[in-house]
């Protein structure tokens, strides 16, 4: 190994090198552009990563808009406004709720989503509108500003009219960006913001409506300072005076800075159990922050893994290449050998062209990338809530060009070690071969060394050791599936080709497919990777989009009508009827909350969980502070868990003292790889979660076709209430007494596990106000991709129909015109119902997966194109072999079409073989994700496999033409003279 070192940077070494890379440095330079792409990719999305977050540090207030946000599904209430008193600082105010709005000029109308605006929001970025002072001027008076797509698709120029419930609002611009959200955002839901008092005015905010409220706040110095101490947790006794007494601003547990500045995290903590008995939801820039780094770290990881594949495969191609021209060099490595070198420095000469060219190739892929660096905030544009400049990350080319040449130069050695078994005896003898074993131990080596890179690559850019591991395992069996087809190919083609009795041109085309020095399994992997990443891809998103609305099916519904109040039913039938338009399906909703489960109040659970939590951190803290003791003071003695409990916990620490949050959990109460150890005990109570939420749930007598009962037994009557058999319209024949009947309920399976109840527990529901006493009878699986009214519990018939509810009715339309027309004479008659239309919500679904995937396939356009790469290099390698063969052949009688059809034959035969490989792996990739990750139904389509497989040998046979055009034109002569 020193010999070899020595040899390795001995400067005669460097001239052997570059002499002997005279012939053939066009060459060298042609395979180092396999690994271009890969490297660029990487170094294209590791710079852009560092942009963003640094970004992200500079505009971190911005992503809220805020430096708190306080918010309910339910309107505030009293507490919570003497709440949002004691916080103090500037606060602003919005109310945001699906529904339709009316555009008069086209007489058209669509789902939006309307936020009316109290105060300054935002506070930290701007509202940006065109024209600018319209994000100001619209909160004065009874006007409106509204998504860019509503301005286009309906016509609307600032001066038109929009109807938003009751209100007519004048339109004044159009909203170009929010802080804090994408673009992408509002192309389900277009936004229309308006003022407060005019969402008011409109009637949409009944009882019951489905609203989302919200509380912003502003600290600083010209704000007045929080004043909020520590609140008494449900079942402990209250605080003494001393430790409701505000700390010292600067200290650890003050919400106050020494210069003022209020700690919004330390104040959060502090306020998390009146946030939580209130059931409100606490947003700071530090959580946005931290959410938004973990989304953009998964986004890179992510294509960072797509990238990846195309460098992988481009190493393929870089090894192949090299094969080619190590088999060139044999005779001047033999003689070499003749001239006294010794193997170890035949074999530096070689080794250090193949270094060069994995230098060159990653030099390349980095500048390469700067540029692909440009277009992605381009590509990702629908996706970033926030505008970044262009800077160049040195650390992130370092890394993408390491990563390149590392890759090219372990591709680069399984072909070079063939150099040391070349024997001085070749240069005299031509049909010498020196024995081989079966196993060459450093080409294993070399394999390992490569397989050990892709794990390590693939777990450092994944979430969890599994996915790891899985994206490692599925990456090599595509590259083995492939392998084994090209040489499952090669054998049947070598064994049936001389029974088949096919024509000259065919014969030989096939027979070329197992000739010495054929490139078929290289451009297997190269055509049939391609193929396999994009359709995998198209057969996804069609998946998806086809399970939520399947096509041809005329008895499922598509137009969904909420929003209805118990004295708008009847009305709402009867324009459907006018319509001459079915209701296929009525649900009421009806909201409530849980109050006890199991005869215990949830705020005993909830108080007991908090209690135990508190136990297990001083405990914690008691074992951390006695071996911090002992290491500094033996003598000293540990403090005890209870005095431990009695001190306040510190402020830096997250997940420290009585109020910090519960353990990480994943729903379903299962402890996430990231809880703290007493996890496993938080996962045996019922989760906060499930306890907290409210519940909008229904009645009914029959279970919809998208439920299917899997414990206990369905009960459709409240027992008593059953209707005379036959009733033309069955109804309750007699009222029950909430107060005192126990109601059976249904309740779907994983809420259940969430509140860890089972068929035969109680609950009792607070519905506005009135205790309701159930017992669970039966447990359901919900398929809630269908388009119908879903629901966590379902009580029977004959239980609530006295209560307040909400109504959703569910229609189909036959086609756009006739939604339209439905859409227009609803919401002229009931301006506070809201329609949903479900082909436009696939079409817009189509659209936003359309982006993703986008974004997806810009990604692996680079394994695409280094798969041409590679196959161009492979096919200008051999394009002197081809011409020899074209020599021979005509020499021996063939015509130049012949010889074209043999080509014609070959080309064909690769890229039909790649494309139903490719093919085949996308099948099954799509159903293995369609199945456990979305966990839908999937059937092919046949159509873009039809269009893979005829248009990959296309593209094949074009390729493989126009490298190899002026071969059949060279005269024969000229060849065998060279020879």
């Amino acid at each position: 190994m020193i010999a070899f070192l020595r040899a390795l940077f001995s400067a005669w070494t460097w001239r052997m090198a570059w002499r002997d890379s005279r012939t053939s440095r066009r060459k060298l330079l042609l395979y180092s552009c396999s690994i271009v792409l890969g490297v660029a990719a990487l170094a294209a999305i590791g710079s852009l990563g560092h942009n963003l977050e640094r970004a992200v540090e500079e505009q971190a207030k911005s992503l809220l808009g805020a430096d708190l946000v306080l918010t309910s599904q339910t309107p505030f209430s009293e507490e919570a406004e003497k709440l949002f008193r004691s916080i103090g600082g500037e606060q602003a105010r919005e109310v945001s709720t699906f529904t339709m709005v009316h555009f008069p000029r086209t007489d058209d109308t669509r789902l939006a989503l309307v936020r009316g605006l109290q105060g300054r929001f935002p506070f930290y970025g701007q509202l940006e509108t065109q024209p600018a002072a319209a994000g100001v001027d619209f909160r004065n008076r009874p006007s409106a500003v509204i998504e860019e797509s509503l301005m286009t698709q309906f016509q609307v120029t600032p001066g038109d009219d929009i109807r938003v419930g009751g209100r007519d609002l004048k339109v004044l611009g159009q909203v170009l960006r929010v802080p804090g959200e994408t673009v992408l955002l509002g192309t389900f839901a277009p936004r229309v913001y308006l003022p407060m008092a005019e969402l008011n005015a409109s009637g949409l905010l009944r009882p019951g409506s489905l609203a989302t409220y919200r509380i912003y706040f502003r600290f600083g110095p010209d704000t007045a300072t929080p004043n909020v101490t520590r609140s008494a947790k449900p079942g402990m006794p209250a605080p003494a005076a001393e430790e409701l007494k505000a700390p010292a601003p600067g200290s650890r547990d003050s919400i106050v800075n020494a210069d003022g500045s209020v700690r919004v995290p330390q104040l959060v903590r502090i306020l998390r159990p009146q946030l939580a008995e209130l059931r409100l939801g606490a947003d700071t820039v530090e959580e946005r922050k931290k959410d938004f780094t973990r989304a953009l770290t998964n986004l890179q990881h992510f294509l960072n893994l797509v990238g990846f594949i195309a460098l992988l495969l481009g190493g393929v191609g870089v090894a192949s290449a090299v094969h080619t021209h190590v088999r060139e060099k044999l005779a001047s490595v033999a003689v070499l050998r003749c001239l006294g070198c010794s193997i170890g420095q035949t074999f530096a000469i070689y080794l250090l062209q193949g270094m060069a060219l994995g230098l060159a190739g990653a030099l390349a892929g980095a500048a390469l990338g700067l540029a692909v660096q440009a277009l992605l905030p381009g590509v990702l544009a629908d996706f970033l809530p926030l505008e970044f400049q262009f800077r160049v990350s040195w650390a992130a080319l370092g890394k993408a060009m390491g990563i390149g040449f590392f890759i090219c130069v372990a591709f680069t050695l399984l072909p070079l070690l063939a150099v040391r078994r070349v024997s001085p005896l070749a240069a005299i003898r031509s049909s010498y071969e020196p024995r081989r074993s079966r196993i060459d131990p450093w080409q294993a080596a070399v394999c390992a060394l490569i397989a050990a890179g892709v794990v390590w690559f693939s777990l450092s850019q994944t979430p969890n050791v599994r996915l790891g591991w899985g994206f490692a395992g599925g990456l090599a069996a595509a590259f083995l599936v492939l392998t084994l087809c090209g040489w499952l190919l090669m054998f049947v083609v070598r064994k049936t080709l001389p029974l088949l009795g096919l024509p000259f041109a065919a014969r030989q085309g096939l027979a070329s497919l197992y000739r010495p020095g054929n490139r078929t399994l290289l451009l297997l992997l190269s055509l049939g990777l391609g193929t396999f990443l994009m359709l995998t891809l198209y057969l996804v998103q069609q998946t998806l989009l086809t399970e939520l609305l399947p096509e041809g099916d005329s008895g499922r519904p598509n137009a969904i009508m909420y929003g209805i109040g118990n004295d708008q039913v009847d009305g709402v039938k009867a324009l459907l009827r006018e319509q001459k338009l079915p209701v296929l399906d009525e649900a009421p909703i009806i909201n409530m909350r849980i109050r006890e489960i199991k005869g215990r109040t949830v705020e005993d659970i909830l108080a007991e969980e908090r209690r135990a939590r508190d136990r297990e951190r001083a405990e914690a803290r008691a074992k951390e502070q006695a071996g911090k003791a002992k290491n500094a003071a033996p003598e000293v003695a540990s403090p005890s868990p209870t005095n431990l409990a009695a001190t306040t916990p510190s402020s830096n620490s997250a997940v420290s003292g009585a109020d910090a949050p519960a353990p990480e959990m994943e729903r379903g109460g299962t402890p996430s790889r990231n809880a703290a150890p007493e996890a496993f005990a938080a996962s045996l109570r019922p989760s906060a979660w499930a306890m907290r939420r409210e519940y909008r749930s229904s009645y009914t007598a029959t279970m919809r076709d998208s439920e299917k009962v899997v414990e206990g037994k369905w009960i459709g009557w409240m027992p008593g209430t059953e209707p005379a058999p036959g009733a033309a319209a069955p109804a309750p024949a007699v009222e029950i007494d909430l107060a005192t009947a126990i109601i059976p309920i249904s309740m779907e399976k994983s809420v259940a596990g969430d509140l860890k109840v089972g068929v035969g527990d109680e609950l009792v529901f607070d519905v506005q106000g009135l205790p309701v006493k159930t017992r669970i009878a039966s447990l359901r699986e919900v398929n809630w991709r269908r388009v119908q009214p879903n629901f966590f519990v379902l009580f029977p018939r004959g239980a609530l129909e006295a209560a307040p509810a909400m109504h959703v009715l569910v229609t189909r339309v036959s086609d756009s015109a006739a939604s339209a027309r439905m859409q227009r004479a609803m919401i002229k008659a009931f301006p506070s119902v809201s329609t949903v239309d479900m082909t436009l919500v696939v079409q817009t679904l189509d659209a936003i997966l359309g982006k993703i995937s986008f974004v997806i396939r810009f990604m692996a356009m680079f394994t695409v194109l280094t798969g041409i790469l590679v196959l161009l290099a492979s096919l200008a390698t051999g394009r002197y072999q081809r011409m020899q063969e074209s020599v021979l052949l005509r020499t021996l009688g063939a015509s130049r079409r012949q010889v074209l059809r043999i080509l014609l034959v070959e080309y064909a035969a690769l890229g039909l073989l790649a494309a139903i490989t490719g093919s085949l792996l996308a099948i099954a990739a799509a159903w293995a994700l369609s199945t456990y990750l979305f966990q839908t139904s999937f059937t092919p389509p046949v159509m873009p496999v039809l269009a893979a497989m005829l248009g990959l040998p296309l593209i094949t046979i074009a390729t493989g033409l126009l490298m190899n055009r002026g071969v059949l034109s060279q005269p024969p002569l000229a060849v065998l003279r060279g020879e």
